[in-house]
């Protein structure tokens, strides 16, 4: 027997629930298909639910596939009386007088087969739960009902789009979790889901009185103890340590983990970095296609050109990570300014050098109802996962329309906005999801995105000057290996701001630098000229106006949350003096 202080905090959760009776209906969604630590084991939840719970009562599973599953013979026992008493409709009849003569006799009756449809089955297992009284074989224990992928059995639908035996399975449900007749037994009945979204809206309102109760990715230490258990069975290698497979596990189930060591016992080889990063991003990819793009950070902020005064704000955030302080680090921040000035750059950087994991939100949105809120809900789940984390919201002003403006989508802009509002306000996260959105009409986003706390930084960026355009063509030259003749690029931005002044952003520099190493290679040059140079900015023509860099670099200024971030050029021409 399991003593509560050994059991998981979600099953702690769930006896304290339990006691109370308040309640007979039950929800467990998240890692409800991983492995459960207890006193050191590991255990298939299933298995962990029917051993823990089959202490105090008989556990009956369902689900469309398989049916009925009893645990014990007496529950089974129980389930087959009441089936065979339901199908005979004249007390007396043939059939029934000969099941009692052949019990009398020792013998086992023919059964009639328990029913597979979610509709009878639940018919079935309330009589048996509130009906007991007319057996022959009296129970020793209330019953403990577990609806497997509850997410088939009452669906995600509006109820105008539900089939009768839907609605008929979501209004049994509601009636059950305080159904008297079922609490002062002490039957329970708990729907297990991977998603909580994929579950009709009606059966989570407070007022139907279910409870709620997630089960949590397997946090670090529970990571290492299971590889640790693994590696003790002396089959399977790694070439990595222990705690940087950990590490990297971060966001996935032990029952990845666990594949992804058979597969490298089934390729005769250990298994190193780059197969968990390739397992991370091809689970995540089947899981949230479409959705979410994990990235591998190419670089640190050392690599990067300019922008001094935010890489100094960003080191900042990676020494107070370090040190633990997570109280200094921001809970959001917003990157407004033109295309090409190196915001996502940036993030990438600060995800390279504090070591999180680095993911990209595609706009969730579909056209089937409800969906969107399906999706958004399964990726934040996934981002809490993933922690820690820095998410990239690209496009920032795209992915939602505000509150001023008309949608036309019957609310999904208010209710996705209200969904990830409600995600970043969440105190534990801090430290942990570091949510940057990006955008180049920091104008279109709603205002509350806005306010201090929500967006506790709010970064303008700005195109570079003339030194910060040095620094950038010898950093892009040094970053990808390209060689050039010179180091000091003095005089190639003299030509470039000759050539194209005001027009110039960090992303045209980086395409001049390629550009120029094409054409050296073409010309059988060993490393870039000058002269290479000097014609690909000649050829260049720049995609932007300098009339529509300067408004975004307006609104940018106009919504900075610090002066620390406005260089004093900046200042300069805002008040005209340029």
């Amino acid at each position: 027997m399991w003593h509560s202080e050994s059991l998981p905090v979600w099953a702690q959760e769930l006896e304290d629930h339990i006691a109370a009776g308040t309640s007979a209906l039950y929800i467990l969604h998240g890692q409800v298909y991983d492995y459960v630590r207890v006193n050191g084991e590991f255990l298939p939840c299933r298995n962990f639910l029917a051993r823990w719970l089959g202490e105090k009562r008989h556990v009956v599973f369902y689900n469309l596939s398989q049916g009925l599953e009893f645990t014990d013979p007496e529950g089974e026992f129980w389930f087959q009386e009441v089936n065979n008493q339901a199908g005979n409709t004249e007390e007396e009849d043939v059939s029934q007088t000969r099941a009692r003569a052949l019990r009398a006799l020792g013998q086992r009756p023919n059964q009639q087969p328990l029913p597979k449809d979610p509709h009878e089955v639940m018919q079935l297992v309330e009589k048996v739960m509130t009906c007991p009284c007319g057996l022959s074989f009296a129970p020793s224990k209330p019953l403990a009902v577990i609806l497997e992928y509850a997410e088939t059995i009452i669906p995600a639908l509006e109820l105008g789009s539900m089939g009768e035996g839907d609605r008929a399975n979501l209004v049994t449900l509601m009636r059950w979790a305080r159904h008297r007749s079922l609490l002062e037994p002490g039957h329970i009945i708990i729907l297990t889901t991977g998603n909580l979204a994929d579950l009709n809206p009606n059966i989570l309102l407070s007022r139907h009185g279910a409870e709620i109760i997630e089960i949590l990715p397997p946090d670090r230490e529970a990571r290492v103890k299971f590889i640790s258990q693994l590696l003790a069975e002396g089959s399977f290698k790694l070439d990595m340590s222990l705690p940087e497979f950990a590490n990297l596990g971060a966001g996935m189930s032990l029952i990845a983990l666990h594949q992804l060591l058979l597969r490298s016992r089934r390729q005769r080889q250990g298994l190193s970095v780059e197969a968990v990063r390739r397992g991370k991003k091809e689970l995540l990819r089947k899981e949230l296609a479409g959705l979410i793009e994990v990235i591998e950070p190419r670089f640190g902020l050392s690599e990067l050109g300019g922008l001094d005064p935010i890489k100094s704000f960003f080191a900042e955030i990676i020494a107070a990570l370090q040190r633990g302080e997570e109280k200094l680090v921001p809970r959001g921040i917003t990157m407004m300014g033109p295309p090409g000035v190196g915001k996502t750059a940036l993030a990438e950087a600060l995800a390279h050098d504090c070591g999180f994991n680095f993911v990209k939100i595609i706009n969730p949105r579909k056209k089937w109802v409800g969906e969107s809120e399906r999706n958004f809900f399964k990726v934040l789940q996934t981002l809490r996962a993933l922690a820690p984390v820095v998410v990239i919201e690209d496009e920032a002003d795209q992915s939602e329309h505000s509150r001023d403006e008309y949608s036309g989508d019957t609310g999904v802009s208010n209710r996705l906005r209200q969904m990830r509002f409600d995600f970043m306000g969440d105190p534990a996260i801090q430290g942990k999801v570091l949510w940057v959105r990006i955008t180049n009409r920091p104008d279109r986003l709603d205002k509350a995105d806005l306010r201090s706390g929500r967006s506790s930084e709010r970064i303008p960026f700005f195109l570079p000057d003339f030194l910060e355009k040095c620094q950038i063509f010898a950093a892009v030259a040094r970053r990808s290996e390209i060689p050039c003749s010179f180091d000091d690029f003095t005089e190639t931005v003299f030509y470039l701001d000759k050539r194209h002044a005001g027009v110039i952003t960090g992303a045209d520099i980086e395409e001049i630098v390629f550009r120029a190493y094409r054409r050296a290679r073409l010309a059988d040059h060993p490393s870039v000229l000058e002269e290479d140079f000097r014609a690909v900015i000649d050829d260049f023509l720049p995609p932007h106006q300098s009339e529509v860099l300067r408004q975004m670099e307006f609104l940018a200024l106009h919504q900075c949350s610090s002066r620390r971030f406005v260089p004093e050029r900046i200042w300069e021409w805002t008040t005209g003096s340029e």
